[in-house]
Parts: structure tokens; C-alpha cells; sequence
């Protein structure tokens, strides 16, 4: 026998159990890298603020004592507050740099996503798609096999149904 004892029509159930497959929802996965991405951008941007933090202490004036006469002085640079502005403009465009970074960075990753997304949903399409003719194709067969069975067909029609069917 042709399938060694199992009919088409047994054969052709075997589709109807395959499982579906499902994707994620592209939206939740691209939340997911802005997520991803702004735990990043933030655990970066605190480094760089933490290391800057305390910056200011060393503009304070220094109080010094003069023998000279006989008192206290404050001196002080007056450089040191331009450079505390500076300072603190550097600190903001680099935290501005790595917000821009990453969300390039995601960006692309989203891209690659996207490609990657559709790529697997139309295989899936495909897959779906062959699973039903190939079910559909051994139905029919199924469906000439019992008329054959039944002596409606001859065995030569029966044969050119087998062939058309391969």
C-alpha cells in the first residue's frame, strides 16, 4: 500500500494539529527596547552626573590666615564659577550625546527588528499556508482513493489522479 496502511484521509488530519504559531505583538516588543534603552540612557547619565557632583566644593573660598595683617583673608578664583558654567554645559551636552546614542541605538535595533518581524511572519504565512494545500490536496486524494475503493473510478483514472496529485 501506498502509505502503509494509513489512508490519505488519516494522513490528511495530521495538519489539523499543527500548532499555530503566534509573534508578539511589534508594538509591545518595541516598548520593550525604549524601556531597555532608557534604563541605559539613565544608568549612563547618572554616572556621569555623580562624578560631577561635588564639583562646586573646590570654588569655595579658602579662608587663610595672614600674619601680616594680623587677620583673616578669603581668597578665591574667580575663574572657578566660569568653569563650574563651563563644566556644568559639558555635563549636559554629554548626557545629551548619550540620549541621542541610544536612541539611535534602539532605533536601529528596531529596524533590525522590524526586518527580522516580517521575514518570520511571512514564513509563517507560507508555512500556514503550504500546511492547508497540501491538506487540501490530500483530501481530494482521500476523496478519489475511496471512489477507487468504491469501483467508481478505473485503475487507470485512479493512476493519473495519483500522478497529477505528486
Amino acid at each position: 500500500m501506498l502509505f502503509s496502511g494509513a489512508s490519505i484521509a488519516q494522513t490528511s488530519n495530521i495538519y489539523a494539529n499543527i500548532p499555530v504559531f503566534s509573534l508578539p505583538n511589534l508594538q509591545v516588543l518595541y516598548k520593550s527596547i525604549d524601556i531597555y534603552y532608557n534604563n541605559i540612557t539613565n544608568i549612563q547619565a547618572n554616572e556621569i552626573k555623580q562624578t560631577s557632583k561635588f564639583r562646586w566644593l573646590s570654588y569655595v573660598p579658602s579662608p587663610s590666615y595672614s600674619p601680616f595683617t594680623g587677620g583673616f583673608t578669603f581668597s578665591m578664583n574667580l575663574s572657578g564659577p566660569l568653569n563650574e558654567v563651563r563644566n556644568n554645559h559639558t555635563t549636559k551636552a554629554k548626557i545629551t550625546a548619550i540620549q541621542l546614542t541610544n536612541q539611535a541605538a534602539a532605533n536601529d535595533l528596531k529596524n533590525s527588528i522590524y526586518t527580522d518581524y516580517q521575514r518570520i511572519k511571512n514564513s509563517i504565512s507560507e508555512h500556514t499556508q503550504r500546511a492547508l494545500l497540501d491538506s487540501l490536496n490530500n483530501q481530494a486524494f482521500g476523496l478519489s482513493q475511496k471512489k477507487y475503493n468504491d469501483s467508481e473510478l478505473t485503475p487507470s483514472e485512479f493512476l493519473t489522479i495519483m500522478k497529477s496529485t505528486d
